[in-house]
């Protein structure tokens, strides 16, 4: 899973799915492709949370894919 780094954000002041963060992540093409795969719906944590989410997919059958 990339970490970044949020350098900016948008629609806190608008109504509906409209906030925005922009995140400076290594290989961000390679991040690009992977969510032509998987979608564009994204979950954000503060923090590498990578070895929990291992173990989860673990437990629940499903595959993780990481970006390098």
């Amino acid at each position: 899973m990339p970490t970044g780094t949020i350098f900016g954000g948008f629609g806190l002041n608008k109504i509906g799915c409209s906030f925005g963060l922009e995140i400076k992540i290594p290989n961000a093409l390679e991040f690009f492709h992977q969510q032509m795969v998987t979608g564009h719906h994204l979950a954000m944590v503060y923090g590498d949370v990578s070895p929990e989410i291992n173990r989860l997919s673990n437990i629940m059958n499903f595959q993780v894919i990481q970006v390098a």
